[in-house]
């Protein structure tokens, strides 16, 4: 079985939303292990474990007004 993958384009919902909201999200993606040049990459995937610490860390911090139980919609599902 091949290990489940998350697209980028998860977390570029996020980042969409921040600058908007004047919300540094540099923190989060560097406590994920999330490099930019990764997410410049369409086609990357990502760990569960890499966007679990993302979101957790962005409700953690106190610009942001999120619950991990209430995250950004995506419409891209997980890859088998």
């Amino acid at each position: 079985m091949t290990a489940r993958t998350i697209p980028t384009a998860f977390v570029h919902r996020y980042l969409a939303f921040s600058p908007d909201n004047d919300v540094d999200l540099s923190g989060a993606l560097r406590a994920a292990g999330i490099d930019l040049e990764t997410l410049s990459d369409a086609r990357a995937r990502l760990t569960p474990t890499q966007v679990t610490t993302f979101i957790q860390t962005t409700c953690r911090s106190p610009t942001t007004n999120c619950s991990a139980s209430d995250p950004p919609r995506s419409p891209v599902a997980l890859s088998d």
